[in-house]
């Protein structure tokens, strides 16, 4: 390692908080993970009404089984062996109806009628279950069945529908059981919201933790479970550090989102327990106050805070909190949050550029662009003429927020040896991304539309993905189980599109609003390309530009700290085998290349960089 050296679609969908919507059938990780979870474990099922049970945020749900042993509901039961094959369930108890047959029958339209939910279902034998979705008018729009993967098992069953979800009715035809209902999720993406729920378990995988530097009070001080809520039943003790033993600072505490995340934040709000008098003020991403209180409410009671609220068409970049001008006292320790919500902009992608757009009014359809349009030539897509152009620094169509319901608000791309579209998209800050989605209207594929696969490229990395049709209405990509996936990134390129040839218009498709579903992170991007030992590639992207970044090798993957120097306490994700600075150097734009000569003993290792400045890290990477 020491010899490296420098040199279409579809129907109209709605598009919120970098989530691609479309109705059907969803797994659980479609969640945004600030969904609203009801968890029963706090709940007291001998209590609750038969055959009709509120059972909390607005859900009611009524049992109609007409099992033995009618009258009552079944679950204070700690049921987590059931469970336990689902990461990330809370386990505990769950709702349980009667013995007998089930038919149960969720209630979501005093929640707003929400457009996922979700649950896990299990019981003692390997059960088949019927789900059947209604709208808000009691109009069955779905069904489908579930079958437990195996004995004490559970099997998650979502759905996702743009005008909402009224109704889940949950039934099977077995007798002599009970059906255990644990984890019932619900959501309208791009509302986020994080509400402590007691007990407070699992908010460290949640939006809230993941996308800030908040923390839990007693962490801080040393006690290492993030879960500990301490002494009052509502809320977290907050700070500003997620390290074990970071310690609680003074008079000032600052809670501050992910770049990529503030940027996407519309509105933000919180109830805020305050204990000792304090200034808060909150600030966009250029640092301009869009909130300012010289004294908050003190309420001291964190089960009755008073809510603060603030808009933004900038972004939310960060909160302070401040007492040096009243008592001076320790923030943290006496400041509570609860009820955290945000708001987040309809598409994650800031603006796009196209190689070899078709102009507005190609086959008399119509779109927008406001960037630089600069044309190319002259020439035809299935007879049809067309003025080539490249599209640069816009936004328009594509992200506009809404997926296109006709020729008037759809684009239209032509695709044949005279145009090859390549659509670069530009992100709101660095993202891992999920998947995306490519909507348009489709009208039995009548029209160009469908796309049989794309080429996606993040971080100079490129694979082509075969497209996927949830609904008949957009054309999904999921890049989950790919390497594209691990790499963060503010760029995406689609290219070398394919048309499925359902119509005789093979050299057209159209795209009316391009999804991206990612997690915001402040990482930036390495991959290594070519093959090894020999001549490989490490590129970066979506770094700052002109900071000094190193490239850190490893035989093994870990987390060894950085133990001097201008990062001294930054966790790597590389272990301590072997591990070595290779070289330091100028990031330049952002993105850029070293060529290395890879000695066979590099083959299959691992590599990191690091942002020296504000040590921010990449990825790892492994060496192929």
């Amino acid at each position: 390692m020491r010899r490296l050296t420098a040199v279409a679609a579809a129907a109209a969908c709605s598009v919120f908080a970098a989530q691609a919507l479309a109705d059907g059938f969803i797994g659980m990780n479609q969640f945004s993970g600030g969904e609203n979870v009801l968890t029963f474990n706090s709940t007291d099922m001998t209590t609750l009404s038969h055959p009709t049970a509120d059972i909390g945020s607005g859900v009611l749900v009524t049992d109609s089984g007409g099992g033995t042993g009618n009258g009552a509901w079944r679950g204070n039961t700690d049921w987590s062996a059931y469970f336990s094959n689902i990461p990330g369930s809370s386990q505990g108890r769950a709702l349980a109806d009667s013995w007998g047959a089930s038919d149960i029958k969720f209630d979501f339209t005093g929640a707003g009628n929400p457009q996922r939910v979700g649950l896990l279902l299990s019981t003692f034998p390997a059960t088949t279950w019927t789900v059947r979705v209604y709208d808000p008018s009691n109009n069955l729009v779905a069904t489908t069945n579930v079958t437990m993967p195996g004995q004490q098992q559970a099997v998650f069953v979502g759905y996702e529908r743009t005008a909402g979800v009224g109704y889940l009715r949950i039934s099977d035809v077995e007798n002599g059981y009970i059906t255990l209902m644990d984890d019932l999720r619900m959501e309208r993406p791009g509302t986020l919201i994080e509400r402590f729920t007691d007990p407070m378990i699992g908010w460290t995988n949640r939006w809230f933790y993941q996308n800030s530097n908040a923390g839990n009070y007693y962490v801080a001080q040393g006690n290492c479970d993030e879960n500990n809520r301490g002494n009052n039943p509502c809320g977290v003790w907050i700070t500003d550090t997620q390290v074990c033993g970071g310690g609680n600072g003074g008079p000032v505490s600052e809670i501050v989102f992910d770049p990529g995340f503030a940027a996407q934040i519309e509105f933000f709000a919180f109830d805020l327990s305050a204990y000792i008098d304090q200034r808060l003020t909150i600030y966009d991403v250029s640092d301009n106050v869009l909130l300012d209180v010289p004294t908050v409410v003190r309420t001291n009671n964190n089960c009755a805070g008073h809510r603060y609220s603030v808009a933004s068409n900038n972004g939310i970049s960060r909160i302070r909190m401040d007492s040096s001008g009243h008592s001076g006292g320790q923030i943290e320790g006496n400041t509570a949050w609860d009820n955290v919500e945000v708001h987040l902009a309809a598409s994650l992608i800031a603006t796009y550029d196209i190689t070899d757009a078709a102009r507005d009014g190609f086959g008399n359809w119509h779109h927008n662009y406001n960037g630089s349009i600069v044309d190319t030539g002259n020439f035809s897509a299935n007879g049809f003429n067309f003025t080539r152009a490249n599209y640069r620094n816009g936004a328009g169509t594509l992200n506009d927020g809404s997926p296109g319901t006709s020729v008037a608000d759809t684009q239209l791309f032509a695709n044949n040896a005279d145009a090859r579209p390549r659509i670069t998209l530009h992100l709101k800050g660095n993202h891992f991304v999920n998947d995306l989605t490519l909507f348009s209207f489709d009208g039995g594929n009548s029209i160009p539309g469908r796309i049989r696969s794309v080429d996606v490229t993040i971080g100079g990395l490129t694979q082509t993905f075969a497209t996927s049709e949830p609904t008949t209405n957009d054309e999904f990509i999921d890049l989950s189980n790919s390497v594209l996936s691990t790499i963060p990134t503010n760029t995406v390129v689609l290219s070398n599109f394919t048309h499925d040839g359902g119509n005789s218009l093979n050299e057209m498709f159209c795209i009316g609003e391009i999804g991206v579903s990612g997690r915001a992170t402040t990482r930036f991007g390495l991959t290594v390309t070519g093959a090894c030992p020999g001549n490989v590639n490490v590129n970066w992207s979506s770094a700052q530009p002109n900071v000094t970044l190193a490239l850190i090798f490893s035989f093994n993957t870990g987390n060894f700290v950085i133990p001097f120097g201008p990062c001294q306490g930054t966790v790597l994700g590389l272990g301590g085998s072997n591990i070595r600075l290779v070289r330091t150097f100028n990031s330049g734009p952002g993105s850029g290349t070293l060529i290395s000569n890879a000695p066979p003993i590099a083959c299959g290792r691992y590599l990191q960089m690091h942002d020296l400045p504000a040590c921010d890290l990449s990825n790892v990477f492994r060496i192929p």
